[in-house]
């Protein structure tokens, strides 16, 4: 493998994050709509893809169904830490892979998460201790695309000799690609997550450099 280190973003990256939001909206709108209202879970998911937001599918919904925003909004964000995360598709078969790679590949996590971190990581079946190094924004000023935890990343590995061309970083969002690009990382974009193809490419990444899933990046990146 020619990285020496890889960063992992976690919501949308390790997790699927996205699908736990749709589920729980689903649950969340279900509550507030009487049993002859329709509401199907598939097209659902696929409106949170285009309004990109979770407020802003359930913004859209609310009056659609002459419902009270504010109300489903707050019962939304009271009920999501109720709800389990699971690790993304390929996760584990890549993940494993460069762990038998041993102390060749550095495992990076950097995440814009603020809170739950630990909570989530577990759902997932990992823990900080999985990586040679972590951090996650304690602040919106430090939250991607600000090259601050980027910068962190890069002086942990140059104590190891490994300079940022061999970093290979992974994420589902621009800002993810933004802010890895400002220390010279190399970036990959996986879908599913916040930004669509076109997102990327807008933001000048090829479309040779984004992947469905983690399987995908896996058979790519393991030569």
């Amino acid at each position: 493998m020619k990285y020496k280190a890889v960063i992992f973003d976690f919501d949308n990256t390790i997790s699927q994050t996205k699908k736990a939001q749709a589920e729980l909206m689903f649950m969340t709108l279900k509550s507030f709509l009487s049993e002859d209202v329709s509401l199907e879970l598939d097209l659902l998911k696929k409106k949170y893809l285009e309004k990109r937001t979770a407020k802003e599918t359930l913004l859209f919904y609310s009056q659609s169904f002459d419902l009270d925003y504010d109300k489903v909004l707050d019962c939304f964000y009271s009920n999501f830490s109720k709800v389990e995360f699971d690790s993304r598709e390929g996760f584990w078969k890549f993940f494993n892979y460069l762990k038998r790679q041993g102390s060749d590949v550095k495992l990076l996590l950097v995440t814009n998460r603020l809170e739950m971190l630990d909570e989530r990581l577990s759902e997932c079946g990992l823990s900080k201790s999985d990586f040679d190094f972590w951090i996650q924004a304690t602040s919106e000023q430090e939250q991607k695309p600000s090259g601050f935890m980027m910068q962190k990343a890069l002086e942990f590995v140059r104590q190891y000799g490994i300079e940022a061309d061999e970093v290979l970083s992974i994420g589902d969002n621009v800002v993810d690609f933004q802010s890895s690009k400002l220390v010279g990382f190399c970036f990959v974009g996986l879908l599913g997550g916040s930004s669509l193809l076109s997102d990327f490419n807008r933001a000048g990444l090829d479309s040779d450099l984004i992947f469905e899933n983690l399987v995908d990046i896996y058979f790519s990146f393991r030569s």
